[in-house]
């Protein structure tokens, strides 16, 4: 008896895994290279992996061949390991470890919620982590924070079984220092620092920091240094002080303290978890009260460290003054794992929770309705009726949609409806499992009309590529091609070949030769140095700011500034 029962729940696992992955390979890798780079960090960690594929420097190429890169390279060796493997280098292969990454952390979520506490609990949080809106938009875009928040994620868990378990305690905490210097070689220090100070403070909560000596420190520590170490005296030996200036002092220390990066309040990233774990977010006051009516049983039951998890990770970066949305990665696997093991028992028939979960689950019915006449109003062509809403639509370039776009979004409407409406019956009869599917249902078709009906449209404005093909077209090497004051990282990854700045190439130019400049600067500089104007780019950057011209000057004389009224380029 005892062994079918293990073959049942293996298959049930089986099941359940297959049916994750088939989940997240629609999620992320459906259409994922369909789309142009339009965020400003895409193009650059392209045009790192352009440069690795390209010079054979794995280590510390030089980016367009002048500067070093800003992050370490995991993320790049993988996408350029899955380039050399598939003999192609496009968005698709740039975005694969993000996809990659998210779809472990997924699977690694299910696994480690299965063995802490039951299948439902297991299931809720994978798919709860699957269908955020934040784990999905970092999956689908090329950015190093997906890489490092699967290795964090991946230690913080082996940690904590380390500690429960004394069972191969050197081997697993040799396999901690290996994914901590995973972690790190994915954006350096902060790869070791952020769990650093989770693990820290869980031993504190627990009065136990004497467990870190009882740990084999010295093969810890050997391991790691090998993994991330060897890679850091390499690229130093390559770049030397720079290296360590751009990669540690900048884009770590001063990023933190906000000389670079975007300054921003204290209470910044409450917003932010709200919008990007939604629709999961609209639970959160109901997870709130079950942990906190669970308080004294926090750590027996396993809550005590994903808590202290989302805690010290949410304090640690909010402290930082420099703060970006994507940099709340981390904790959204620890809020699975809080979700998952708070609808298992939700499900199970616990009244003291099923009244708030009902309420706000009615609260999401409303916003679902209100939202879905709003579609249907736009769909109707109301939209014209209300200015603010028009001026609203087009910038983010909804207007644009038409014929198979708007047929989707009508059959999308009606899906949406329809779960709606099975959403609400099921509420009415606290049916938390049908409920559960339907939430994520919902969430899913949310997730698929972003992708397949409202990005492109989104995008087109945002991205230089088909400008960049018309250039390349014209301007085909050994024709020189220089940017002048400005410089943008997808426009080099697409026209495939260095473009360095004026300034630096403006002793070697010779006619003829071309210009890349934003169109401020030609109207500022274009009459007064007799430049021509060849062509000028539809889209206007990520941030929707400035038109990208080609111009060709026609006389050999150096190009002669004039007054700007702002004091600078107006170039990203």
């Amino acid at each position: 008896m005892t062994q079918s029962r293990s073959s049942l729940l293996s298959a049930s696992e089986a099941a359940d895994l297959c049916l994750l992955l088939g989940l997240c390979c629609f999620l992320y890798f459906w259409k994922l290279g369909s789309l142009p780079f339009y965020e400003r960090g895409e193009g650059r960690e392209g045009l790192v992996i352009w440069e690795m594929i390209h010079s054979g420097n794995w280590i510390l190429p030089a980016v367009n061949g002048e500067y070093i890169p800003f992050k370490p390279p995991l993320f790049h060796w993988l996408a350029a390991l899955v380039s050399v493997l598939t003999g192609r280098l496009d968005e698709f292969v740039i975005r694969f470890p993000s996809a990659l990454m998210a779809t472990s952390g997924v699977l690694l979520i299910y696994c480690t919620a299965r063995r802490w506490w039951d299948r439902g609990a297991a299931l809720a949080a994978s798919v709860v982590l699957a269908t955020s809106f934040g784990w999905w938009q970092a999956a689908t875009i090329a950015q190093v924070d997906m890489v490092l928040s699967f290795f964090i994620g991946a230690a913080l868990l082996l940690f904590y079984s380390l500690y429960r378990s004394e069972i191969d305690r050197k081997r697993k905490a040799i396999a901690l220092a290996i994914l901590l210097a995973f972690a790190t070689l994915a954006k350096g220090p902060l790869g070791l620092a952020a769990p650093a100070i989770v693990i820290v403070s869980f031993l504190l909560v627990q009065r136990d920091l004497r467990f870190i000596l009882r740990l084999p420190l010295l093969a810890g520590g050997l391991a790691y240094i090998a993994v991330a170490g060897l890679w850091y005296a390499c690229a130093y030996a390559q770049g030397g002080w720079a290296f360590l200036q751009r990669q540690v002092v900048e884009e770590t220390v001063l990023t933190g303290v906000g000389e670079y990066g975007r300054n921003q309040p204290i209470y910044y990233y409450l917003p932010v978890i709200f919008y990007d774990l939604a629709p999961w977010s609209f639970f959160l006051p109901a997870l709130a009260s079950f942990l906190y009516q669970r308080r004294n049983t926090l750590a027996a039951d396993r809550l005590l460290y994903p808590l202290l998890w989302f805690v010290v990770t949410l304090g640690f970066y909010s402290l930082a003054r420099g703060k970006r949305g994507i940099y709340m990665l981390p904790v959204y696997p620890a809020l699975a794992l809080l979700f998952g093991a708070w609808w298992a028992k939700l499900a199970a028939g616990k009244e003291e929770w099923s009244a708030p979960a009902r309420w706000l689950g009615w609260l999401y019915v409303i916003v679902c309705i209100t939202s879905a006449f709003g579609v249907g109003y736009y769909i109707a062509g109301g939209a014209e009726h209300l200015p603010v809403l028009t001026k609203k639509l087009h910038s983010v370039g909804v207007l644009e949609m038409s014929g198979a776009d708007l047929l989707a979004m009508k059959y999308a409407l009606v899906a949406l409806l329809g779960l709606i409406v099975f959403l609400a019956w099921n509420l009415r009869r606290q049916a938390w499992w049908p409920s559960f599917a339907a939430f994520a249902a919902i969430a899913i078709l949310q997730l698929a009309c972003v992708r397949a009906v409202y990005f492109p449209h989104f995008v087109a404005p945002r991205t230089f590529k088909p400008f960049v093909a018309k250039v390349s077209e014209r301007v085909a090497p050994p024709v020189p091609l220089v940017f002048y004051h400005g410089f943008d990282a997808a426009v080099t990854f697409y026209s495939g070949r260095h473009i360095p700045e004026y300034e630096a190439a403006r002793a070697t130019l010779h006619l003829p030769y071309f210009l890349l400049m934003w169109e401020e600067d030609f109207q500022r500089i274009g009459q007064t140095n007799k430049l021509a104007l060849i062509d000028i780019s539809e889209g206007e950057g990520p941030a929707l700011r400035h038109h990208l011209v080609l111009a060709q000057p026609t006389t050999s004389a150096a190009l002669v500034e004039r007054a700007n009224p702002a004091g600078k380029s107006k170039g990203e």
